[in-house]
């Protein structure tokens, strides 16, 4: 079972949706809004599962699983690292890591609130208060 599951998120992991291109954008606030607009697309895809399988996945389980939710736990660092070194053109490494470990939480948020069946308009507020955020403390 464990090896389907580390399949499934093989695969899953292989579509890197809301963090491709973010180097294109033209400034932090929009690429941290547009990380946000792509992951809110993705958990709430009507073709899809809802939430995120990385962002809420295995976060609390038993025993026998451990090793498999340790291993889930280095892939959300892995993407909150990813994340960080997306955030460089603005940030230097310091501010793009502390960014980042706040994304990857509002993320997670996201993805609890999207298997709640919130609508993409939701989440889309706090896309918005997250970037005035941003804004606000002059990034």
């Amino acid at each position: 079972m464990a090896g389907l599951y580390r399949e499934a998120l093989d695969r899953y992991s292989g579509l890197p949706r809301a963090l491709s291109n973010l180097g294109e954008t033209a400034n932090l606030y929009e690429a941290v809004e547009t990380l946000l607009d792509r992951a809110i697309h993705a958990v709430t895809d009507p073709d899809e599962e809802r939430g995120c399988m990385i962002s809420s996945g295995m976060i609390q389980c038993g025993e026998d699983h451990a090793a498999l939710a340790r291993e889930l736990a280095e892939r959300r660092s892995m993407m909150r690292d990813t994340i960080a070194l997306k955030l460089e053109p603005w940030l230097d490494r310091n501010h793009a890591a502390s960014l980042s470990r706040y994304l990857v939480t509002i993320l997670q948020g996201l993805s609890v609130q999207a298997r709640d069946g919130a609508s993409p308009e939701d989440l889309k507020q706090i896309t918005s208060e997250v970037v005035a955020g941003v804004k606000a403390r002059n990034l």
